[in-house]
């Protein structure tokens, strides 16, 4: 029991020793500078192409979209002159067809009018020959 004792005693008084002593004393924190960094002179230059090829990545990053978007117009206006082109071609067709039919009809109207072409000369040519023949018997009659 004395033992109990003696150990009890001793680790009352020696606790402060072994437990942490942030919990008795305030935190002492470590103030560091972070606007001011040393770099090698090297990893600068790295650091300033990186940053300029950066800009330059960003300036060509704005010239492609430009380029994309004009590339884009230009295609919507192919698009729009292709349907418009198709729309004539159907019109032009149409056009075609109808003067195909004119032309069909020309024709016709050519056959139909060389036959009475042809039966007007042969009317005329009996009408003409029918009247020599009455002159001249008339003229036979009359000289007799």
């Amino acid at each position: 029991m004395k033992k109990l004792i003696m150990l009890v005693s001793f680790l009352t008084l020696s606790w402060n020793t072994f437990s942490q002593t942030a919990t008795t004393r305030p935190l002492a924190t470590i103030k560091t500078d972070t606007t001011k960094i040393c770099l090698p002179s090297q990893t600068l230059r790295e650091a300033a192409k990186d940053l300029i090829r950066y800009d330059e990545c960003k300036f060509e990053v704005k010239l492609l979209n430009q380029k994309i978007q004009k590339l884009e117009q230009k295609d919507t206006i192919r698009i729009i002159m292709y349907d418009l082109v198709q729309e004539k071609n159907t019109n032009l067709e149409y056009i075609i067809k109808q003067k195909d039919a004119q032309i069909e009809e020309y024709k016709g109207l050519t056959t139909d009018l060389k036959k009475e072409v042809k039966s007007k000369r042969f009317s005329s040519w009996i009408w003409r020959a029918t009247s020599m023949l009455f002159i001249g018997t008339t003229v036979y009659f009359a000289v007799k």
